[in-house]
């Protein structure tokens, strides 16, 4: 699918966010420092190194889940409507639209809305229809979009370009095409 783009105001691009979890077979041990030394060497080792940035380990289920994963499951359902019947589950509360295993993928529009939701085994060429179909309304919203507009979003993409993830709501994740996967 390509690498990310720096943040540019004027072009529409997809970003992909990789959001490390240890809820699922706890096959995420590392602290937040030693992430990109077990991606590098370990797991999955030959000299790894992601072309995405990578957030500190966070819940994505649960009493703890973090607030970008509850608003984003709020706006996508489970793609199977429930949670697969595991045995190795140890969030509480669980709920039907948790996420089910590592590698769930989200498309968030340029607006910053949850397009849809994959499930773990969705290949990422599976999405291709649907990422150049929001590309391309990015690109018209673009076209429609006065000056004030514009360079209003200029400055909210250089906020957020400077922003925290860890630390950030649903607000700040208005990158002009964002891929999230956990």
């Amino acid at each position: 699918m390509g690498e990310n783009v720096t943040a540019d105001p004027k072009r529409c691009y997809l970003e992909v966010i990789g959001f490390p979890c240890n809820q699922f077979g706890h096959q995420e041990p590392s602290e937040n420092y030693e992430l990109m030394n077990t991606l590098k060497y370990v797991r999955p080792g030959y000299g790894f190194v992601p072309n995405f940035p990578l957030v500190g380990k966070l819940e994505v289920n649960g009493m703890y889940e973090s607030p970008i994963f509850t608003f984003l499951k709020a706006r996508c359902p489970s793609p199977f409507g429930l949670i697969a019947n595991r045995s190795d589950i140890s969030w509480t509360p669980i709920r039907n639209n948790d996420l089910s295993w590592n590698f769930s993928k989200w498309l968030i529009d340029h607006n910053g809305q949850p397009f849809r939701r994959y499930t773990p085994r969705t290949d990422p060429k599976v999405m291709r229809e649907d990422i150049n179909k929001l590309l391309k309304q990015c690109e018209v919203d673009r076209k429609n979009m006065s000056y004030e507009q514009q360079q209003s979003q200029k400055l909210n993409s250089t906020v957020n370009s400077n922003s925290t993830v860890t630390n950030s709501t649903a607000a700040k994740y208005r990158a002009r095409r964002t891929f999230i996967r956990n």
